[in-house]
């Protein structure tokens, strides 16, 4: 079962926040458990489970380039304004891997929200990918992660008005939304601590070859070669 914890950003200052961590394998059991348990409303209409699914697909799919173009420029204008014309304008995904991770990231979201043919190490590859981009950048971890949840009033505001009948399946969209960010977030933890292991190992070296260093410069100096400093 996939339990949903809100990310530390959200608990109160006064309250510990839980930590959780995903192994590969548990982030792809529960990614799959995500799309494999039918609604109370397939049950209650007699409609197979793959029927909902293959509907809600069908829908998403006639959506795709929309709701990939509106989520990207929602994710570009978390970016400082003087970078967004080349982000919008450099299709290059060499020159600008940045803006292609986006779309990447935005293309695999939504496959996975149809939930159907879910390829869990695609899904896991590209919020890998994204994650990675967004925890080396100057966010904060609300504003590297909680990009995805941008993608929630889009969803509200082109596939809800077309599935009025069906709000127990629109319903599961937006928990595998939920679901999809907390997995997320919790790859941003992990990338973040190993910035920072990274960042204390450079310090270590930087301080370790100054030491050599002044050593060095000791061993070789004559002693009375530093006799006068500090005089006039």
């Amino acid at each position: 079962m996939l339990i949903r914890q809100r990310p530390a950003s959200l608990w109160p200052a006064s309250a510990a926040a839980p930590r959780f961590s995903l192994s590969k394998t548990q982030f792809s059991s529960s990614l799959a458990l995500c799309f494999s348990v039918p609604t109370e409303a397939a049950k209650k209409n007699h409609l197979n489970f793959a029927d909902i699914l293959m509907q809600t697909a069908k829908l998403l799919a006639n959506l795709k380039d929309s709701l990939t173009e509106q989520w990207t420029q929602a994710v570009f204008a978390s970016y400082p304004e003087k970078s967004l014309p080349f982000l919008k304008n450099q299709s290059d995904p060499f020159a600008n891997p940045v803006a292609s991770m986006i779309r990447e990231a935005a293309v695999t979201l939504l496959d996975a929200l149809a939930g159907q043919d879910v390829d869990v190490e695609k899904v896991k590859t590209a919020l890998d990918r994204f994650v990675k981009i967004r925890a080396v950048q100057e966010f904060t971890p609300s504003q590297a992660v909680g990009v995805i949840y941008l993608l929630k009033p889009l969803l509200r505001q082109e596939l809800l008005p077309q599935m009025q009948k069906q709000l127990d399946s629109y319903l599961e969209v937006e928990s595998r939304l939920d679901s999809l960010a907390l997995l997320a977030f919790d790859m941003y933890m992990t990338d973040k601590e190993r910035v920072a292991e990274i960042r204390v190992t450079e310090i270590r070296n930087q301080y370790a070859q100054l030491k050599r260093w002044a050593q060095h410069l000791n061993a070789q100096a004559p002693l009375g070669e530093f006799a006068g400093c500090g005089q006039s």
